[in-house]
């Protein structure tokens, strides 16, 4: 997505990778742009943000056999779920972890997670890419893979974001903001941000490792 939009524009982007609690800290400290970062309201204070880039479905994804119901935030009271530090879902999920929600947090990657399921340390855990995001952990890990029949993703999704690409706004990204935005109007009218998508899961960009932009 980022060569689209150096490619539509003529920026130009030097494109570091960081884990994901990192990488928002350096953009909330003014050191880059972060790509797929979803919003809130703590958040629009600190960023400008583009055009959606592209939206995802967060699930919850249990062992089988030990599924339980879920049809809002209130159903996951006594539930301890992992997720990775740092992400935050939507300012409703925020409230809820302030008030009532038992959450793990690491900055391991989804893998780790999924093996702290596993072995029973937590109930469920969130993965972003819907089933497919799920399926891509199984299949790149041997472990994971020989017992891929024991995790169960809830049929209800958490949440459905859209995510963007933010820059701070200490950065003063100006006028280039609108030519960004036009790029990624271009690239999704004309089917190229899907293909994009199709070829790199957007699950990569947010759970695992994730690139700050500095122009």
């Amino acid at each position: 997505m980022v060569a689209y939009i150096e490619q539509q524009t003529g920026l130009r982007f030097e494109i570091k990778c960081y884990p994901w609690s990192r990488t928002v800290a350096l953009g909330t400290a003014g050191k880059g742009a972060i790509l797929g970062l979803s919003k809130t309201e703590e958040r629009d204070l600190i960023f400008e943000f583009s055009e959606p880039l592209y939206g995802v479905d967060t699930i919850l994804v249990t062992k089988r056999g030990q599924e339980f119901p879920f049809e809002s935030l209130s159903d996951l009271k006594g539930i301890r779920i992992g997720m990775q530090a740092g992400f935050k879902l939507n300012d409703t999920f925020e409230a809820a972890k302030r008030s009532y929600l038992d959450i793990d947090e690491d900055a391991g990657n989804t893998t780790s997670r999924v093996k702290k399921l596993l072995a029973g340390r937590v109930d469920a855990i969130l993965i972003g890419g819907g089933q497919e995001g799920l399926f891509q952990v199984l299949r790149n890990d041997a472990i994971l893979a020989a017992r891929s029949k024991e995790f169960v993703a809830l049929p209800r999704p958490l949440a459905r974001n859209e995510f963007y690409l933010a820059f701070p706004k200490s950065m003063e990204i100006g006028e280039a903001l609108h030519h960004i935005n036009a790029a990624i109007r271009r690239g999704k009218q004309s089917g190229e941000f899907a293909r994009i998508i199709g070829r790199h899961s957007p699950h990569d960009v947010i759970y695992e490792k994730a690139p700050v932009l500095s122009p």
